[in-house]
């Protein structure tokens, strides 16, 4: 009957684990491209090929960046739900690591539409 537990258990921590995973990669996606088309139309051009190449590479750039800040935050949840009480610690790191996280994809497309701007302005 315990294992039986623990099996359905291990499998809500899944089901969890890729509904969590889905949802942040989601909000990457989404920031990093709004964020990106807003910043080059602001200051560059949006509907050439820049706006295409926020786009493309960005979709897995953003899922990327989110992923190296949802593990960590991850076991940092696991850990905080395990113990009985929370450390300042713990909930500092997880504080930390869920502002990365949102403004991880920010600063990235940001940063690479100034690497598009430097690559494409430099061959003219």
């Amino acid at each position: 009957m315990n294992q039986e537990t623990n099996q359905i258990s291990a499998r809500e921590k899944t089901g969890l684990y890729r509904r969590e995973a889905t949802a942040y990669s989601k909000r990457a996606i989404f920031s990093w491209c709004l964020v990106g088309w807003i910043y080059a139309g602001v200051t560059w051009q949006v509907f050439w090929i820049p706006g295409m190449l926020i786009f493309l590479p960005g979709i897995f750039v953003a899922s990327f960046i989110a992923m190296v800040f949802f593990i960590p935050l991850w076991f940092v949840k696991e850990k905080l739900r395990g113990c009985g009480r929370a450390s300042l610690g713990l909930l500092i790191l997880g504080t930390v690591l869920k502002i990365a996280l949102f403004c991880g994809p920010i600063a990235g497309s940001i940063g690479y539409v100034h690497l598009l701007r430097y690559f494409i302005d430099s061959g003219k």
